[in-house]
């Protein structure tokens, strides 16, 4: 984790890339992020909440120390792996199984592309 906004980005950064996916695929679909209990207050007619559940550190977590010159001054920030698990839902005419369109338009793109590239998380910062 590089600093206090990482995780925030991370979750915008999958917003941003998945509205992208569904508005062509399901029109009018919408990408959201709030909390499952307010289903209802936030949540598109058709489209996907994304909501972060859990965060773990990774085993691995404390192996880079932070790192300093001869001086003393700081040469590098101690950096955190962390897992993020997020709850993905789906809403939409059923009959039409809006949902389960949506669903496989996100299990194709995360397949596609199973790791943020560093200009999807600069082109969500500088939004």
């Amino acid at each position: 984790m590089s600093n206090y906004l990482a995780i925030a980005t991370v979750t915008a950064t999958l917003q941003r890339i998945l509205q992208d996916t569904v508005q062509v695929d399901v029109e009018g679909a919408r990408v959201t992020t709030v909390r499952p209990d307010n289903v209802g207050r936030g949540i598109p007619e058709t489209g996907v909440n994304i909501f972060l559940y859990r965060v773990a550190p990774l085993n691995w977590r404390n192996q880079d120390l932070p790192g300093r010159r001869s001086t003393g001054e700081l040469n590098q920030r101690p950096r955190i792996a962390m897992e993020l698990n997020y709850i993905v839902t789906c809403y939409g005419n059923e009959v039409e199984l809006e949902p389960q369109r949506l669903l496989g338009s996100i299990v194709r793109t995360m397949h596609s592309q199973p790791m943020l590239k560093p200009e999807s998380i600069r082109n969500t910062i500088e939004d």
